[in-house]
């Protein structure tokens, strides 16, 4: 089964993208290759890569259908 490719937000722990790449997953952390990227770019990241946002920051759900 092919594993999903995952965007950490900032918010989520380095250490836990060097973890996830460990079990094979492909990850893209903005905290070690784009700190400081507001909430929209992020998203756009991930819609350009398709990618899996994970985020504990709950603004994203409101940007998501926003977009929609």
């Amino acid at each position: 089964m092919k594993r999903p490719k995952l965007l950490l937000d900032e918010n989520i722990s380095i250490r836990v993208a060097k973890a996830l790449r460990q079990e094979g997953y492909n990850v893209f952390s903005i905290g070690e290759e784009a700190a400081g990227l507001n909430d929209s770019a992020v998203l756009a990241i991930a819609r350009k890569e398709k990618r899996i946002v994970i985020t504990l920051d709950k603004d994203f759900g409101a940007l998501v259908y926003q977009s929609l």
